[in-house]
């Protein structure tokens, strides 16, 4: 992790029932997301209501290197696991369509 992103994190904290706007961007900021169907399945995902159990999704916006989410953290995913959830999930996702395999 780059000293940038750590400072990101610095001072954060994970709490039940907050908002947070968090932004993820692809792999050296690749248009992935340009492709129609590529964009269609990761927001499928991110909507998958298995993957944010009693977290709420309240808006998102996806972009073709990168994605916003306005999220309502719930009780059984911290931030950080909610997040590795949502990306690991779309990236398995987006592979499977690509035939690759990897970071997204």
């Amino acid at each position: 992790m780059s000293s940038r992103h750590a400072a990101l994190r610095r001072g954060r904290v994970s709490l039940p029932g907050q908002l947070y706007l968090l932004t993820a961007t692809t792999v050296e900021r690749q248009p992935l997301f340009s492709d129609f169907h590529l964009a269609c399945t990761a927001a499928r995902t991110f909507s998958d209501p298995c993957l944010l159990n009693d977290a709420r999704l309240l808006a998102w916006v996806l972009m073709p290197d990168h994605v916003h989410w306005l999220i309502a953290l719930g009780e059984r995913f911290s931030l950080d696991e909610l997040v590795l959830r949502l990306k690991s999930a779309s990236a398995r996702r987006v592979n499977a369509i690509r035939n690759t395999k990897g970071a997204v």
